[in-house]
């Protein structure tokens, strides 16, 4: 699908494709939702706040290895809508009639006022993600790779070490920082691709793109000045 979408060149034809699949963009979308559903955030931010002494990778394991979506179907899922997005109108050098017939904006929730929208929230999720990670990567290794954890509660303590317990055998941390990293380094090529139209421009930047970008910039800026 993302070859097709990417090197067809009959727009008739992938027209009449989208049109007999009416339900393709949104169940591509759907695909993404988990990775901001409130359950999955809650508990990213529980484990992190619980287990900061035990890995610095908690800050962005649940963008590595959703347990909802496969991370290869997450990724080829984001490549496909980055190519219905990317591909343009030879003519007026917008979005191509496919996208607009698969509302592909509103559906990746880009609009004016949309500031809860998948794709707005997606990329606010993920840089603040990332920023956590080099805001502790930095933190731990300031402090020799050591933290404590005061006043721990013991109760829930042993809830969270049963739920590991009862959980399949967490990635290699190596492969976590790597596909997380691939995962951001994907949601910001769409946003990217988003940006390139002019009503995604307006939309993303009202929606905080650029606080987000900024405050993952001065992290990692000040991470390299203070080396």
């Amino acid at each position: 699908l993302v070859a097709i979408v990417h090197a067809h060149p009959s727009q008739e034809i992938m027209s009449g494709y989208f049109q007999a699949q009416p339900e393709l963009c949104v169940e591509l979308i759907d695909l993404l939702r988990p990775t901001i559903s409130s359950a999955t955030v809650s508990s990213a931010s529980l484990k992190q706040s619980q287990s900061q002494n035990r890995s610095m990778l908690t800050a962005i394991a649940a963008l590595a290895d959703p347990p909802e979506v496969p991370y290869t179907v997450r990724g080829l899922a984001i490549e496909a809508l980055t190519a219905l997005v990317a591909r343009r109108d030879a003519a007026s050098g917008g979005l191509t009639g496919v996208a607009r017939q698969s509302n592909i904006l509103n559906e990746l929730g880009v609009g004016k006022g949309l500031y809860l929208g998948l794709l707005p929230t997606l990329v606010r999720y993920s840089l603040a993600s990332l920023t956590n990670f080099l805001t502790f990567d930095e933190e731990a290794s300031s402090d020799g790779g050591s933290l404590s954890i005061q006043n721990e509660d013991t109760a829930l303590d042993i809830g969270l070490a049963f739920l590991e317990a009862t959980k399949p055998d967490p990635l290699p941390d190596r492969q976590q920082l790597f596909q997380a990293l691939d995962f951001v380094d994907s949601v910001l090529t769409l946003c990217s691709a988003v940006i390139s139209v002019p009503s995604g421009t307006a939309a993303l930047t009202e929606c905080g793109l650029i606080p987000a970008l900024l405050s993952t910039i001065a992290i990692d800026s000040k991470s390299n000045g203070s080396s």
